[in-house]
């Protein structure tokens, strides 16, 4: 699927979510989705949970994990818009399988990676909510996250690290 990754690179991939959020919601939602254990339509419907295997989003393709959070079309125009949206968080960074699926492991990147986690929790939320995906209830849900965060950092008196962590999202 992503080629082979060694041990160090599997740890940093594991680590992700606790590097860019403190958010337990936000961290297990990766953590079901690194362990390929977030039960999609594929899998719902071999245990008879759903009446289809085909995607919320496309209704052609299985829905398995990999299309559903990249390979779908309908899901590849949300994240083209993602990134260009937030260009000057995804600076030099391409939109791949790899890095939609389990984020990027260079430093410096969590607020990158709490935006990707945060439009996967989208297009999982408008499935279950049979609703409509689009860029507005991602920005929405960043809105809340770093008001959230900031909040939390004046509390611990860490307000520093949150502007380093939200420097170039607060200044678009």
């Amino acid at each position: 699927m992503f080629g082979v990754f060694d041990d160090e690179k599997w740890e940093k991939i594991y680590m992700l979510p606790f590097r860019c959020s403190s958010n337990t919601r936000i961290r297990n939602f990766q953590f079901k989705i690194t362990h390929n254990i977030l039960y999609l339509n594929e899998k719902l419907y071999i245990f008879n949970k759903t009446d289809t295997e085909l995607c919320y989003f496309c209704n052609h393709q299985k829905e398995s994990q990999n299309h559903f959070f990249y390979d779908c079309n309908v899901v590849r125009r949300f994240w083209e818009e993602v990134f260009l949206t937030f260009h000057c968080i995804f600076e030099n960074i391409n939109i791949e399988e790899h890095i939609v699926l389990l984020g990027i492991i260079d430093e410096g990147k969590q607020l990158a990676n709490l935006i990707i986690i945060l439009g996967k929790q989208v297009l999982y939320e408008t499935k279950m909510n049979n609703g409509e995906l689009t860029i507005n209830m991602l920005k929405s849900k960043i809105k809340v996250i770093e008001n959230i965060e900031k909040k939390i950092a004046t509390q611990k008196n860490k307000m520093l690290y949150h502007l380093m962590k939200w420097e170039k999202y607060l200044n678009m």
